[in-house]
């Protein structure tokens, strides 16, 4: 006799049943303790808290770290010269030719300046002008590579020199960008056409804001609006941004009045104070722009209404004990891992250079974390207190880029921004592709990377060119593999900057190991 097969449950009898098995065990004399569950580290328990894993890998890595600098410690002793200051003071570059050298960067920002105002005054044709400032620019490039080239200088000076020079070219070129852009919508509007004056523009709406009192007068909802307490007129000024007291300040005050309360003859008297070209070519608006926080010219730039003394002076401290602690590891660390790892490679042994190069990658990127503290967090937020410089984005959460893309779009907001403005949109609107623009800001940053450490090392070995140009196809590769970026995209990230960085350190310094005491 064949037994009868039952139906398949229905979802409410699955229910049913599944709230009747569980009453039954509950009233069952074997006290029974196992239910259908699946193991936590399976992808369908749900499962995602694994806040304890993660404080487990940060204590290794503190036991593993702190066992690598006793074996240092053991090995080489402390060998650390907290005074080493002075002999980076010290030496050729503090004569008076390094400071000369550093005051000729005057002259380039004096000639750019001088080049706006004769674009100003006088009809020049669009080479001219391109050429007048190309030759400008090639000027901030050519001659400190030669004047340092020409002179035994420690690299401890030339490289913050080159890098102040480059820092100029970029402000450079985005400052005659930016005034040629307003110079030709200058002609335009002069070439008549009914264009709208800034004030007809920013007048306010008063249909709209006469519902918005009628709504907030019958107790609806309306977004919160805030009230201007002393209202500017819209005006050019020739008064420097050093000077913020002459700047007229808005309050967000959100226990201010309400929309009913504010009349239409005050809404009339709402303006901005813009500075407007050519109101901006002076002296003071120029070198403000060279030592605010930023590559990328403005003619308003946003303000802040007074200097934080606390938050200046936390952030000093921070650059000062960083400064030191970077030294330190340098001398500690790095220096001696650099050095045992020379005869290794000189002799083909390649199973111990791989050995010495993951023995200096957890310092080398333990330095460029600090380093990256001190300069965009402390270094940059000082300048931006001092100059009273409101944009303080100098980057993005990079640490979590699901992307190298993406990594490198976000941990240095300032160049970035200098890229996508200056170079990626213009060759967009010349009609290349997205392709080739992201190239050509690759190249150019490569161009740079390698003219930052090969001019103060002397050695044009083209690694740190290679390295950064190689990013682009890296990038390429790791979005074949990981299209939606994720945590396969984030430890790509992370991989080449752990052992990507102490690679091209170690080969730039094996050749100038070898070519100065060799």
């Amino acid at each position: 006799m064949k037994r009868k097969i039952g139906r398949a449950l229905s979802s409410g009898d699955i229910i049913a049943y599944t709230t009747a098995t569980a009453l039954s065990r509950q009233n069952a004399d074997d006290r029974p303790i196992h239910h259908p569950k699946e193991s936590l580290l399976s992808v369908e328990s749900g499962f995602t808290n694994f806040r304890g894993l993660i404080n487990w890998g940060l204590i290794m890595l503190l036991v593993f770290g702190g066992k690598m600098a006793l074996t240092n410690l053991i090995n080489n002793g402390i060998i650390v010269d907290v005074f080493i200051w002075r002999y980076i003071v010290q030496g050729e570059h503090a004569q008076p030719g390094g400071l000369l050298f550093i005051a000729c960067s005057n002259v380039f920002i004096l000639f750019g300046y001088g080049l706006e105002l004769f674009f100003l005054k006088f009809s020049v044709p669009n080479f001219l002008s391109l050429f007048l400032v190309s030759l400008n620019l090639c000027g901030l490039v050519i001659f400190p590579y030669v004047v340092i080239l020409s002179h035994d200088w420690s690299p401890f000076f030339s490289a913050p020199c080159i890098s102040m020079y480059i820092v100029i070219f970029l402000k450079m070129w985005s400052y005659a960008h930016v005034n040629s852009w307003c110079r030709s919508a200058m002609k335009r509007r002069s070439m008549g056409g009914a264009s709208l004056k800034a004030k007809d523009l920013l007048k306010p709406n008063h249909a709209v804001l006469k519902r918005k009192q009628q709504k907030a007068a019958a107790g609806e909802t309306t977004r919160t609006q805030s009230t201007v307490k002393d209202p500017v007129g819209l005006e050019g000024f020739n008064s420097s941004r050093a000077d913020p007291a002459a700047e007229d300040v808005y309050k967000d005050d959100k226990g201010g009045d309400s929309p009913a309360e504010l009349e239409e003859p005050d809404l009339n008297k709402i303006f901005l104070r813009l500075t407007k070209y050519p109101d901006n070519l002076t002296l003071g608006d120029l070198y403000y722009f060279m030592f605010a926080p930023t590559l990328c010219y403005e003619l308003n730039f946003p303000r802040t209404f007074s200097i934080r003394k606390r938050f200046l002076l936390k952030r000093m401290l921070e650059l000062l004990c960083f400064s030191q602690v970077i030294v330190m590891l340098v001398q500690q660390w790095m220096v001696p891992g650099l050095k045992s790892s020379v005869t290794p490679f000189i002799r083909s042994r390649w199973i111990y250079t791989v050995e010495r190069l993951l023995n200096i990658a957890i310092p080398n990127h333990l330095i460029w974390l600090l380093c990256f503290y001190a300069l965009f967090h402390s270094y940059l937020n000082v300048l931006a207190e001092l100059m009273k410089f409101a944009d303080r984005c100098f980057y993005e959460d990079w640490w979590n880029a699901p992307s190298v893309s993406e990594f490198w779009s976000s941990w240095n907001i300032p160049v970035h921004r200098w890229c996508r403005r200056h170079i990626y949109k213009p060759l967009l609107m010349q009609g290349y592709t997205r392709f080739t623009a992201a190239c050509v800001v690759f190249f150019v940053s490569a161009f740079f990377h390698e003219l930052m450490v090969s001019v103060p090392l002397k050695m044009p070995r083209m690694w740190a060119f290679l390295a950064m140009l190689g990013q682009q196809p890296y990038a390429l590769i790791v979005h074949y593999y990981c299209p939606k970026g994720g945590k396969l995209g984030n430890m790509a990230m992370w991989l080449t900057l752990i052992l990507g960085q102490p690679l091209a350190l170690y080969m730039y310094f094996h050749d100038y190991y070898v070519l100065r005491y060799k």
